[in-house]
């Protein structure tokens, strides 16, 4: 037990013995139970403690006797502790441990170092483990050595200074926080020199490495032998190499010296050096500590050498300007390449000769250093290790050469030299230059002295020709410098710095109020629309658009802009201009500097390079603290002061709180993102903007509010998400402010769904998507929906004759051609074939009438029959169809009503078709006369030959007799004569002939001859032009309404017929529609006679796919035009046709040739001009196709409206001839007649006999005309068949001309059928 002061502490387990004692000895006992005095006993076994006062009295009571001191009796004091310890546990308390000094005070990262701690009082009698010393935050245990004594080994540690702390207790430590400190291991990179004087010692070796430190316990060791070093920086130290024995050293080889390091593979100390000879000498290892205890484990070698002794010189004088060899005697001497010699103070290198002579010749000395005397002694040293020198002995310089001079080699001889660049000489009898001292340099030989250093330059070395730029971390203001002077602080210095003069102040010696100028411009708004753009934000919530989107490059326009405490900025800063009268400026291409301020975020100390954070593995600038601003040209860590609130400081730098941020503090390094409920978008900000109405802001660090979703209401401010659903039946766009539809001082509210469709609550939009709650839907099919409906049934079910499709905000009627019966009708019902709906809104539909056809369905309009069909009763033709005319008859018209409207074939024609609309076609039309020539015997048409090579003109005989040579030998195809004008073509082509020959010709030059196969048409046409006579306006008076077209018309449903085209207007209401009533002859009626139409050559009709080239009549030419075989090529810009040889022909030879003239053009087709017949117009339809009908079979009669079927049924009569198309016309007058044609004499004609199948009359029989079976005896009783009566039987005979030189006897009643029948007639169609 140990008693400090007046107290005594006891467990109170026995607390009642001793308050007994206390008792005894008339004490007062305080009870401290916990934190609280009793006087009163504390409950059984509680761990309170007693403190007991008067403990001289305690241990009289013990005793049983007076005591004079409890430290005095060891006895005494062995009681006490008995006693105590048999009645409790003692809680001991000690004085405080106060730490005066610590050995080591510092170790390296790894630890491990036994460090002795002195002060105290430390106890004795601790029990083990208590015992600690802590390290930063790291403990180890501690061992007791004396009171005032500890020991404890250092753990590893991160570097830097930490306190040391001791504790007896294991938990109270002391607070004296002394301090101890961890360094990184120091390593040795390399040592300069290598070598020394070994009895002399004191040689300075210069030790890089890193990880030095400046304390007192920074100590070198040499072998055994401790220094303490010179501090340089970390990177250096100094220490003097301690001298060493004698009787130590030993003969050693200098190649087998090596430093033993690992890294160097054992790296020679003296790599130059030769095996002999042996130099006596010592290796000792080089090591340091930072601590004077824990050394380092390098490897580098230090070899002390024996010190050199000189005892003569050959020579000991010489020329100032050097040169003069110099025989030195001695001792010791090696052979290396540090071994050198000193005059004075100039050095040259010395050359061995052996241990006991070397060579060395005298440098040149300056020609200053005689001042007024012509002659200046010097001392020669000599090193081995270029560090180290021993006196060996005076030298004499003379000088007596003319300044900038000098004479090398022997005295008396004459090799005056001039002084090189970069030195000078300025005396006599100098025998070398001299070299410019540091601070001066000189670019000239032959000078006497040097130049100053220029300002913005330095001469750091002996003989610089040229001044060197200042170098970086330097400030060259003033001439002559040899070295720079150190950056200003709050600077860095680029190469070439020439002044300390800069345009930023400093910093360090500003009060606070200067961190509380004013330079900002405050534009902030809580307005998010101007925070973003120029536009306030209900011009954009009415838009419901935002000023950005979302990956928009943000760049504030809004908010808190604040100046930069910036340098001022020189317009010389980096070309500053100095003047020297002996250094051109403008000749190195390099301009001169001011110091640059440091820049914001970082301090500066004085010497700083660059701006760089690291250079060459040093820090040159350092980063401020957090927290606080750092301007440009900052001196110190803490800048000019706090960052003021709306800014944050990072390491130094000032910088506005960015958008989606805020800065409400001091001192703020880091932005805090604005919360939910509010949003920035501005730099700068204290405080962040409360979210507006129609907008939230649901997280943190937002930039500007998110616009209120659709089907959403954001009626409140601050609002992290919606607080109201849009109501059923209207929807919500974004940005809606309101819940109430029908405010009108806001369009920002909920908006009724458009009709056709509905909206459940919390509807955004009006654009149906289907299966999206968030959009509107569809009203349901068969129902309509008006604007705000809440449900798919909407208004209703949809009424009768309308329809309502998925969607319908209104009914809709039924199109034309459906029907609607039932209300809630989804899709109208097409109106079934027979049955048509002319009018919208149709809750049936009508039957088809009569002319018209519904075949499809879904008719609004009756098609009308096309041509060659009818319709008569609704009930026929089977879903309405329109069914084809009969056999035997035609129709080009549309909407015939019956079967009687067809148009019947005339007689000696057979329709064999039904739906027959082109009876006839083009190709029936009469044709025109063409003139023919004689090419190789053969007929040629005259218009395919040019004039040149026009083949010789048939003669009149020639030309008659081609017709026996015709296919057709009952009709004549060839013709002699002349064309009658005025329907000439421009080929020589007409249609009116009259037979001449050249002598008779009345209206051309010449007669030709012509072919023509079919002057009157066909025998299709003849026999229509007979049967239907002269146009129907002729015969009525007033026109009909015209033949419809043959096409097919497009059926007609409900869909529109293609834009622009309009089916009905060649038929509808107009030409080709219904029935006409033509004029009729079954019989043949010399007054149903008409003008024939013909047709001329049309040469604008040219075919494109079959081009045939043909040649113009020059007499006939009235158009002309250009010739297609001189001028094949037409150029339009020229407006002239250009030939193959690429000529341009003039008018009148190509490009315009003259009518009457022959040219080349191409083929055309003819057109056809209209007569008074209207077979014309019936025939001149069908311009390309095949005629339907045909004529009637030969040996046959067939009558109007003759089929297929009874085309065959009537044979030719008896003694008769019946060709093809015979009509049953009996009357002589009749073309085609049955009984025009009496069988011939010689031959006889039974039934069913054709014009060329009459038989040879037999032998022995006779069989004059009409003969129809000589064996009977039968003849044809023509007169009775045409039922002549008897005063015509016996006429009397006339001789008839009928053409050319043919002649024909003809009775009266011929002669009348001759001419036209009535006389009252005979002008008219003679």
């Amino acid at each position: 037990m140990v008693l400090f002061g007046s107290y005594i502490i006891l467990a109170t387990s026995y607390y009642l013995a001793i308050c007994k004692l206390c008792a005894v000895a008339g004490e007062n006992v305080n009870f401290i139970f916990g934190n609280h005095d009793h006087h009163s006993n504390p409950k059984s076994g509680s761990q309170d403690v007693v403190y007991l006062r008067n403990k001289q009295a305690i241990l009289e009571r013990i005793l049983g006797r007076k005591s004079n001191s409890i430290q005095n009796d060891e006895n005494e004091m062995k009681i006490l502790e008995d006693f105590l310890n048999s009645r409790g546990k003692i809680f001991q308390y000690h004085e405080p441990i106060e730490i005066s000094s610590v050995d080591p005070s510092s170790c390296s990262t790894a630890g491990n170092v036994s460090v002795t701690i002195f002060g105290g009082p430390f106890l004795s009698s601790l029990q083990p483990g208590n015992l600690f010393c802590k390290f930063g935050r790291i403990s180890v245990p501690g061992l007791f050595v004396s009171s005032s004594q500890i020991q404890c080994n250092t753990p590893p540690h991160a570097a830097g200074s930490y306190p040391l702390e001791i504790t007896q207790n294991g938990q109270d430590y002391t607070q004296s926080r002394y301090s101890f400190r961890f360094y990184h291991e120091c390593t040795i990179h390399s040592i300069y020199p290598v070598t020394g004087p070994a009895i002399m010692g004191g040689t300075i070796v210069r030790i890089l490495g890193e990880g030095f430190i400046e304390s007192t316990s920074l100590y070198c060791r040499f072998g055994e032998a401790e220094v303490p070093a010179t501090f340089v920086d970390s990177s250096e130290i100094h220490c003097s190499a301690p001298p060493t024995k004698e009787e130590g050293l030993s003969w050693l080889v200098l190649p087998d010296q090596r430093h033993n390091r690992t890294i160097l593979e054992d790296q020679m100390l003296l790599p130059m050096s030769h095996h002999y000879p042996n130099y006596l000498g010592k290796l000792v290892n080089v090591e340091v500590t930072n601590n004077g205890q824990d050394y380092t484990w390098s490897g580098f070698k230090f070899l002390y050498q024996n010190d050199i002794q000189v005892m003569k010189l050959s020579r000991a004088s010489g020329p100032s300007h050097g040169g003069t060899p110099v025989f030195i005697s001695g001792s010791s001497f090696v052979n290396s390449t540090e071994l050198t010699c000193k005059f004075g103070e100039e050095t040259a290198r010395a050359i061995f000769l052996t241990r006991e002579a070397i060579l060395c010749t005298s440098p040149p000395i300056p020609t200053h250093s005689f001042h007024t005397s012509q002659e200046m002694i010097v001392i020669i040293y000599v090193s081995n290790n270029a560090v180290d020198y021993s006196v060996g002995g005076h030298f004499k310089y003379s000088h007596s050469l003319p300044s900038g001079t000098y004479q090398p080699g022997a005295e008396e001889v004459d090799t005056l030299l001039r002084c090189p660049r970069g030195t000078y000489c300025s005396s006599y009898s100098l025998r070398n230059f001299t070299l410019c001292t540091p601070g001066t340099y000189q670019p000239l030989v032959g000078q006497s002295q040097c130049i100053l250093c220029p300002i913005g330059y330095v001469c750091s070395e002996f003989g610089m020709a040229v001044p060197r730029i200042c170098p970086a971390g330097y400030v060259c203001d003033d001439t002559g410098m040899y070295k720079g002077k150190p950056c200003p602080a709050g600077h860095w210095c680029d190469k070439g710095t020439a002044t300390v003069s800069s345009s930023c102040l400093n910093h360090g010696i500003l009060d606070a109020s200067y961190s509380s100028l004013d330079t900002c411009f405050d534009n902030s708004t809580d307005d998010f629309g101007l925070q973003a753009s120029y536009l306030p934000a209900q011009i954009w919530a009415e838009r419901h658009l935002m000023p950005l989107d979302s990956d928009s490059t943000i760049q504030p326009i809004r908010g808190k802009f604040c100046l930069e405490e910036s340098c001022l900025k020189y317009e010389d800063e980096n070309d500053l201009g100095v003047f020297d009268k002996s250094f051109d400026y403008s000749s190195t291409g390099f301009a001169l500097r001011r110091p640059h301020p440091c820049p914001q975020g970082v301090y500066c100390h004085p010497g700083t390079p660059t701006n760089m954070t690291i250079s060459a593995g040093r820090a040159s600038l350092f980063q401020c603290r957090d927290g606080v601003h750092c301007p440009e040209g900052s001196v110190y860590p803490n800048g000019i002061g706090s960052c003021k609130r709306g800014h944050y400081c990072r390491f130094g730098t000032r910088k506005p709180c960015p958008v989606g941020t805020y800065c409400p503090n001091e001192y703020t390094f880091e932005p805090l993102p604005c919360e939910p409920g509010t949003f920035n978008l501005m730099i700068g900000q204290a405080e962040c903007s409360v979210c507006p109405v129609g907008y939230m802001c649901p997280s943190y660090g937002l930039r500007d509010p998110v616009i209120c979703p659709p089907g959403m209401v954001c009626s409140r401010k601050g609002l992290a998400s919606p607080n109201i659903r849009c109501p059923a039946g209207f929807y919500c766009p974004t940005g809606t402010q309101t819940s109430d539809p029908f405010r009108n001082d806001t369009t920002l509210r909920p908006y009724a769904c458009t009709p056709g469709t509905y909206c459940l609550a919390g509807t955004g939009s009006n654009e149906v998507i289907e299966g999206e709650v968030s959009h509107a839907q569809f009203c349901a099919k068969g129902f309509f929906c008006e604007a705000a409906s809440v449900s798919a049934k909407g208004s209703g079910p949809c009424p009768p004759g309308f329809i309502c499709e998925k969607g319908t905000a209104n009914p809709r009627p039924t199109p034309k051609g459906f029907f609607a019966e039932h209300s809630g009708t989804i899709e109208a019902t097409a109106c079934l074939p027979g049955f048509y709906a002319p009018t919208i809104e149709n809750k049936d539909c009508y039957p088809c009438p009569p002319g018209s056809s519904c075949s499809l369905e879904g008719l609004f309009e009756a098609e009308e029959c096309p041509p060659g069909t009818y319709r008569s009763d609704p009930e026929i033709g089977g879903f309405g169809s329109c069914i084809p005319c009969p056999q035997g008859t035609w129709s080009k018209n549309w909407q015939l009503r019956e079967k009687g409207e067809c148009t019947r074939c005339p007689t000696g024609v057979v329709c064999p078709l039904d739906g027959m609309t082109a009876p006839c076609s083009f190709d029936d039309l009469p044709q025109p006369f063409e003139p023919v020539v004689n090419f190789k015997g053969m007929p040629a048409f005259e218009y395919e030959f040019p004039i040149e090579t026009m083949p010789q003109p048939f003669t009149l005989d020639e030309c008659l007799a081609l017709n026996s040579k015709s296919k057709h030998t009952d009709k004549q195809e060839f013709y002699y004569g002349e064309l009658v004008p005025p329907y000439i073509d421009i080929l020589g082509r007409g249609p009116h002939f009259r037979e001449s020959d050249d002598l008779s010709i009345k209206y051309q030059s010449t007669a030709k001859c012509y072919r023509n196969a079919q002057p009157d048409g066909s025998l299709l046409y003849m026999r229509m032009a007979d049967y239907y006579g002269p146009q129907y306006d002729i015969q009525t008076g007033f026109f009909h309404q015209g033949y419809g077209s043959s096409l097919l018309l497009n059926q007609m449903y409900a869909v529109s017929p293609p834009k622009g085209f309009d089916i009905r207007l060649t038929y509808y209401r107009g030409k080709g529609n219904g029935f006409i009533d033509l004029p009729k002859s079954r019989r043949f009626e010399p007054a149903f006679n008409c003008t024939k139409g013909f047709k001329l050559f049309n040469s604008t009709l040219v075919r494109h796919d079959v081009k045939r080239v043909v040649y113009t009549h020059p007499l006939h030419d009235y158009e002309g035009g250009y010739d297609i075989e001189k001028c094949p090529t037409f150029d339009p810009q020229l407006n002239c046709y250009i030939d193959v040889t690429f000529e341009l022909h003039p008018p009148g030879e190509c490009c315009n040739v003259e009518k009457f003239r022959q040219r080349a053009i191409l083929l055309a087709a003819d057109q056809f001009y209209h007569g008074t017949c209207e077979s014309d117009k019936i025939c001149a339809e069908g311009r390309s196709s095949e005629p339907e009908a045909k004529p009637c079979d030969d040996s046959f009669i067939c009558d109007e409206g003759t089929s297929l079927e009874n085309s065959l049924k009537y044979p030719c009569p008896a003694g008769f001839i019946c060709g093809f198309g015979t009509t049953p016309d009996t009357k002589l007058e009749a073309p085609s007649g049955q009984l025009s044609h009496l069988c011939d004499e010689g031959r006889y004609c039974n039934r069913m006999i054709s014009e060329v199948g009459n038989e040879v009359c037999p032998r022995n029989y006779i069989c004059p005309t009409g003969t129809a079976d000589p064996f009977e005896g039968r003849l044809a009783n023509d007169g009775l068949l045409r039922m002549l009566p008897s005063p015509f039987s016996d006429e009397s005979i006339h001789l008839h001309y009928l053409h050319g030189e043919n002649f024909g006897f003809y009775c009266d009643h011929e002669m009348k059928c001759a001419a036209s029948t009535k006389p009252s007639l005979k002008k008219r169609f003679q």
